[in-house]
C-alpha cells in the first residue's frame, strides 16, 4: 500500500500549432496497492485530482 504525490509539467499542442503549449501538471493518489510477484506485478491507485484521472490500473514485468 502506498501514496502518491507528482508535480511535473504537461506538454501539448495540435498538428496545426506551431509552437506547443507548457501547463503545470500534478497527480495526488492517496490509495495505492501492488501485488505481485518477482517478475509479474499489478497494481490500482485511486486519484483524487490530477492528470490521469481517478482510476489507474497496470501491469509491470521485470525481466
Amino acid at each position: 500500500m502506498y501514496s502518491k504525490v507528482a508535480v511535473g509539467a504537461s506538454l501539448y499542442g495540435g498538428t496545426n500549432s506551431d509552437s506547443p503549449e507548457v501547463s503545470f501538471a500534478y497527480q495526488l493518489s492517496p490509495v495505492g496497492l501492488t501485488t505481485g510477484g518477482t517478475h509479474h506485478r499489478f497494481m490500482a491507485e485511486l486519484g483524487l485530482l490530477g492528470m490521469q484521472g481517478s482510476v489507474l490500473i497496470g501491469y509491470s514485468y521485470r525481466f
